[in-house]
């Protein structure tokens, strides 16, 4: 075996063996965080960037019975989901399904022209309440250990800054909380 060779061993075993510490790093840290439980539900980024595209494109909040509603410039393309800013209203409800309650997203194109001008998703399912406030307000208040989660409060122009959550059928957990920066 020549030097030259022997060289080539050496780096090609030292690359390989970087690429196997690398691979057992990445999986040892998926474990840890896994162990802490600090996974996060799949649904939750999701609708942290759709909610925050509807605030950032809608211009007015009307609280409903069972949720909310966004009017502004939001549209997008109901068939490839592509940005297309046009006029939309969309709707955030919880609607009953089983023993608990799902929350929807719906968007509608008044202006459209066609007959397919809106589109339902399902956001969440075990949800109990949803409500948009402004981060000032009070927080949820508490009775005997239960959680009140609160209602929507704004209603008309959209702050520069909301709050929106999502609790648990139990009362005692927030599902999602997130503070929005919209202006």
């Amino acid at each position: 075996m020549t030097v030259v060779e022997l060289l080539a061993a050496t780096v090609l075993s030292v690359l390989l063996m970087t690429a196997v510490l690398g691979v057992l790093q990445t999986i040892t840290i998926g474990q840890k965080s896994l162990m802490r439980g600090q996974t996060q539900e799949a649904w939750h980024g999701r609708f942290a960037e759709q909610l925050a595209w509807d605030l950032t494109n809608s211009r007015t909040i009307r609280p409903l019975e069972t949720g909310f509603e966004l009017d502004g410039f939001a549209g997008r393309d109901l068939g490839n989901g592509l940005p297309i800013h046009c006029r939309s209203v969309v709707q955030y409800t919880l609607v009953p399904a089983g023993d608990g309650n799902c929350l929807l997203r719906r968007e509608i194109h008044p202006e459209s022209l066609t007959l397919d001008n809106q589109s339902t998703d399902v956001v969440a399912f075990d949800v109990d309440s949803v409500a948009i406030v402004s981060p000032g307000d009070a927080p949820s208040s508490t009775i005997d250990g239960q959680l009140i989660p609160r209602q929507t409060t704004i209603d008309g122009d959209l702050p520069p800054r909301v709050r929106v959550e999502l609790y648990h059928p139990n009362q005692s957990i927030s599902l999602f909380v997130h503070d929005y920066a919209l202006r």
